[in-house]
């Protein structure tokens, strides 16, 4: 369940399951403490509640909801990586700790600057469900009916090779060097950059222009194997295409190109 996930292997959630509120009798900007009012009364009746909209940003344990397009699966890439790898899907859909998780997923909605992204929230399907197909995340308003989904959270974790497996908290140290994605992309102006060590060693991290002019040198240290994140600000740079650099005891990893969109 949740509690045996490793945090630092999650890049972000993608809820599943929403709650909605009566479109009557609340303010544009809702808060947390009215989503989860509602939600709650509705269950304890096993009632469904009404329909929705609000432009919030939502995080969840510190970590950051992403958009995904409806359907049965996750779309094939959401962090628009241009390698072969698999999304490890962590599916949660179980009695008790299902509540927990939306009880601090609920508190914790965050407008984020002046972006906005439009959540049509509904549970629906009975307290004690337990299955059902997944809900969905859009970025602009949809109509009733509500979609037939139990309640359910799904957390995506960190990119895993083909093959890899993931049992509980588990987790092995990886068998090569891996430079990820950064995520978001494009971004505004922060953005991050994650990448995987198979064992210690010097490690440079480096942002070019399409010159090919050095930018800056975010990470050049010692650092033991295993995940790490590093958090690349382009304020003071024009929009444009970046690329940036993964070198290890001297020798260039990996290269990824990023979008800056101010």
């Amino acid at each position: 369940v949740y509690e045996n996930l490793d945090s630092d292997l999650i890049d972000a959630f993608s809820p599943a399951a929403y709650v909605g509120l009566n479109a009557s009798g609340f303010d544009s900007m809702t808060t947390a403490a009215d989503v989860w009012a509602s939600a709650y009364a509705n269950f304890e009746n096993e009632a469904m509640p009404m329909w929705r909209h609000w432009t919030e940003f939502a995080t969840a344990e510190n970590k950051r909801l992403v958009y995904y397009e409806g359907g049965q699966h996750f779309t094939p890439d959401p962090f628009r990586s241009d390698q072969p790898y698999n999304q490890l899907l962590q599916d949660l859909q179980t009695s008790s700790e299902m509540y927990a998780l939306y009880t601090r997923l609920l508190d914790s909605l965050q407008a984020l600057n002046q972006e906005s992204l439009f959540m049509n929230f509904s549970f629906v399907g009975q307290k004690s469900g337990k299955y059902g197909s997944w809900g969905v995340l859009e970025s602009q308003y949809m109509q009733p009916p509500f979609y037939n989904t139990a309640p359910k959270y799904q957390a995506l974790l960190d990119f895993i090779d083909q093959g890899a497996t993931l049992v509980e908290n588990n987790w092995k140290m990886p068998a090569t060097h891996q430079l990820h994605q950064n995520f978001p992309n494009p971004f505004n102006p922060q953005t991050n950059i994650r990448y995987k060590l198979k064992s210690a060693g010097l490690v440079s991290i480096r942002v070019f222009d399409l010159l090919g002019r050095e930018i800056e040198v975010l990470i050049n240290k010692r650092q033991s194997g295993g995940l790490h994140n590093v958090q690349f600000d382009g304020r003071n740079l024009a929009s444009g295409i970046y690329f940036y650099s993964l070198e290890i005891d001297g020798k260039v990893m990996g290269n990824r190109k990023m979008i800056l969109m101010k």
